[in-house]
């Protein structure tokens, strides 16, 4: 037996030796498909040439993984990305404006294989930049030019961002897969919502829902009875209303507020004071009737531009109280609404939010040279209207620091007339003569200008050649001689 196994095997050494080779070269062929690496921070989709196609459910981790040869292994990258979208977009005055879009992402782990089904490795090029490009343009299109370069620039980031996150959620395609259209004199509860929910899909979204929600809350007592899919739409709606409303609230108050301030810069550009003609005003002795008359005028005619600037800056403020009043009851009214709907929509996005948003940037904007000139020379205006009325403010205040200043002044000097006696200054002068004569330097010592007049002294410095006298050798006691003048008669 063993004689015939040895003279088979040398009889196909050959044989034998090429099919090794064969396996071997096979092996070596196929090894990148068999062996593949997953590199950091990356997640693989296997597509199953045989078994199904796209393997959604399971996605393979980094390191050294192993498959058959005819199987796909798609890693994709779940670092945060980069990307800059240039676009040329319309504004709300029909102005053609170029706008750089940048955008932080990053694809969400576990779920990549549904955006490898949906979308492809090319998802970037394919799906997102075309979402960013249409969100900008929406925002765009609702704002002026002029807030481009203003601190509306954040809200329209903002406003991006929230269009943009929208898009990414994909509401729209999960509830035309799962919302049928009940029969006539039929609701959303009981069976029909039973056979809604009863989608693969949803049941997965509803097995998050019901592991971090208490069974007996009232929230999930509502969507045993509505179902998942027919509340959480009608949320959406709810919460899509909400964030019209504070769209509106916010422009209203932003144009309320800027005629305010307008009216108000108005009344003092044209110094129209109501107190200046509380008083009437008498005639001056030796003015004509003409004259009076047209004064009077004046003064009425102020008066009633007054009261009419007046009015109207007091009826702006009663609207923008309203509006803000109305505001406040409908965030409100949100924030009860809200808290239910994050939590639905925490379920959702776990399973269906297949990137995540970090940050979007208007990194770049170009206008025609003459609209921009035009809008930075009105910026700039608006800074130097402002800059004087930072000066007025200025002058206003430096006006009473001075007055506040007087009358510290004028308190003082009374306190010092009331306290101070003459005699006392008197004895002050002598001793402050008495120290003067007792320097070492020469000095010359006129007696006073008068009855009671103190000693004028007169010092030698700066003379040359002058020998100091002696400390004893003059004294106020001592008589000096009156001085002649040469030129007296």
């Amino acid at each position: 037996m063993l004689v015939k196994l040895r003279r088979s095997l040398r009889d196909n050494t050959p044989r034998l030796v090429i099919f090794i080779l064969f396996i071997l070269f096979m092996l070596a062929y196929l090894s990148p498909r068999i062996f593949v690496t997953i590199p950091a921070g990356h997640e693989g989709v296997l597509y199953r040439r045989l078994l199904g196609g796209t393997d959604v459910s399971h996605v393979y981790e980094e390191g050294l993984k192993l498959f058959f040869p005819w199987d796909t292994l798609t890693p994709y990258n779940l670092r945060e990305q980069i990307l800059t979208v240039d676009m040329n977009a319309l504004t709300a005055d029909g102005l053609n404006v170029k706008v750089t879009v940048t955008i932080r992402f990053q694809p969400k782990a576990r779920i990549v294989g549904t955006l490898h089904k949906e979308h492809g490795p090319n998802y970037v090029k394919s799906f997102l930049a075309p979402e960013v490009e249409s969100a900008s343009r929406y925002v765009l299109g609702r704002s002026k030019p002029v807030e481009l370069y203003s601190r509306a620039r954040t809200h329209i980031e903002s406003e991006i961002s929230r269009h943009l996150q929208h898009e990414l959620r994909q509401y729209e395609e999960f509830f035309a897969g799962h919302w049928p259209h009940p029969e006539p004199g039929q609701t959303y509860e009981g069976e029909v919502a039973n056979k809604v929910d009863d989608h693969p899909n949803v049941r997965i979204i509803l097995k998050h829902f019901y592991e971090h929600e208490e069974e007996d809350s009232e929230l999930a007592q509502r969507v045993r009875k509505v179902g998942f899919v027919h509340l959480f739409r009608q949320m959406h709606e709810q919460e899509t209303q909400f964030e019209q409303a504070k769209i509106f609230f916010r422009r209203e108050l932003d144009r309320l507020a800027g005629e305010i301030i307008t009216a108000n810069r108005k009344v003092a550009t044209h110094h129209i004071y109501g107190d200046d003609y509380d008083d009437a005003t008498p005639a001056l002795p030796g003015s004509d009737a003409n004259g009076t008359a047209s004064s009077t005028r004046a003064v009425e005619q102020a008066l009633e531009l007054y009261s009419r600037a007046r009015t109207h800056i007091d009826s702006l403020n009663a609207a923008k109280g309203k509006l803000v009043q109305q505001e406040a009851e409908m965030l409100q009214q949100q924030q009860a609404h809200t808290a239910d709907f994050k939590v639905l929509q925490k379920s959702y996005d776990r399973f269906f939010k297949i990137i995540e948003l970090k940050d979007v940037l208007i990194s770049d904007i170009e206008l025609p040279p003459d609209i921009k000139a035009a809008i930075e020379s009105k910026l700039g205006q608006e800074q130097v209207a402002e800059e004087f009325d930072f000066r007025i403010e200025r002058e206003r205040k430096e006006a009473e620091r001075k007055r506040i200043e007087a009358r510290g002044i004028r308190d003082f000097q009374d306190m010092v007339a009331i306290g101070v006696e003459e005699g006392l200054l008197k004895w002050k002068a002598i001793e402050a003569t008495l120290e003067l004569a007792r320097s070492p330097n020469a000095k010359i010592i006129i007696i006073g200008a008068g009855e009671g007049g103190l000693p004028v002294i007169l010092g030698n410095q700066g003379w040359e050649d002058s020998t100091p006298m002696p400390r004893d050798t003059l004294s106020l006691s001592e008589s000096v001689a009156p001085v002649t003048s040469p030129l007296a008669p």
